[in-house]
């Protein structure tokens, strides 16, 4: 696949995003149908090859009282702006490696690093692009685009009024450093009477006043989100390896006070070098997990170990 027909399917998957988005949920006909379209257009994303670090960039622009006439923008706001967004891609990338710790340097920054390449007008801002100028993979997504794609989906969940379960989806595998990264940078513009704006892959989060600009800040607060090791008892049902997810059915001896009995955690890709899951489907096995919950919302899981352990006589783990 050369450059060309990969921005041909990137921007087919934005129309078909924005069709899907359109739909009102009672045509569940149509939905399906677009869905399923969105579902090849992603599977022949993944499946095919090529090469391009040009791929990797994206658009952060700015509107409100710090931007004037659409051409200029206050320098003090734009460069705290630009820093903290650049700190929140670095932390947020970081994280996307594994837990970071609370304090010290960040590890991976060099992979992170980005370069402005362009003035965007309009709205005001900057075109940003990865530092790094050697070419990747398509199949092997660049630390860059990883960040990208995470932070616009972690700036779309908080923007909107979305519940608690989509949020939780969207911080998935960060961390809190990673989160308050991206908290101060919502702080920074709120604080100015700003707005903002990102697109990545096709795919354009905004907010459209202060307000809420704070809604999406509050939304991360730490204190809003719980993040915990745990320990699952139970037996995988189902495993899906190009998806990196399971069907895990908790023993309900072991977690009685769960509201929900079949899971479906996300499994670390160290895991599966060590175990075959579609192996031990149904034996009864212990899992260490990271699990994750934004106010009232269900908990996610990623499966960080697995263990399978002898069954007792009355079939306990």
């Amino acid at each position: 696949m050369n450059v060309h027909e990969f921005r041909f399917l990137l921007a087919d998957r934005s129309a078909l995003q924005e069709l899907l988005d359109a739909t009102p949920l009672e045509n569940i006909i149509d939905r399906q149908s677009l869905k399923g379209r969105l579902r090849l257009v992603e599977q022949e994303l993944e499946s095919h090859k090529g090469t391009s670090h040009h791929l990797v960039n994206a658009r952060l622009t700015f509107g409100g009282r710090p931007v004037r006439d659409h051409h200029s923008i206050k320098a003090d706001f734009g460069l705290r702006a630009a820093k903290a967004f650049a700190d929140a891609i670095d932390r947020v990338g970081a994280s996307l490696h594994g837990p970071v710790a609370a304090k010290g340097p960040v590890p991976h920054r060099d992979k992170h690093a980005l370069v402005i390449t362009r003035m965007v007008h309009g709205s005001f801002g900057f075109e940003l692009e990865a530092a790094d100028p050697h070419p990747f993979l398509i199949t092997d997504v660049h630390p860059v685009q990883q960040a990208f794609t995470k932070i616009r989906s972690i700036l779309e969940a908080s923007a909107e009024l979305e519940t608690d379960d989509e949020l939780t989806e969207a911080i998935i595998e960060t961390d809190d450093r990673a989160r308050e990264a991206v908290r101060a940078f919502l702080q920074t513009v709120a604080d100015n009477e700003a707005v903002c704006a990102f697109e990545v892959g096709g795919r354009k989060v905004e907010f459209r006043n202060t307000e809420q600009v704070r809604h999406g800040q509050q939304r991360l607060h730490r204190n809003n989100i719980q993040e915990k090791e745990v320990k699952l008892y139970g037996r995988f049902e189902g495993f899906l390896p190009q998806w990196m997810e399971a069907e895990f059915h908790l023993d309900p001896n072991r977690h009685a006070d769960e509201s929900e009995t079949v899971i479906r955690p996300r499994v670390d890709s160290s895991v599966t070098k060590d175990v075959n899951i579609n192996s031990i489907l149904k034996k009864p096995v212990r899992l260490d997990a990271r699990s994750w919950r934004v106010g009232q919302g269900k908990p996610r899981y990623t499966v960080t170990g697995c263990q399978v352990v002898q069954e007792s006589a009355d079939g306990t783990p």
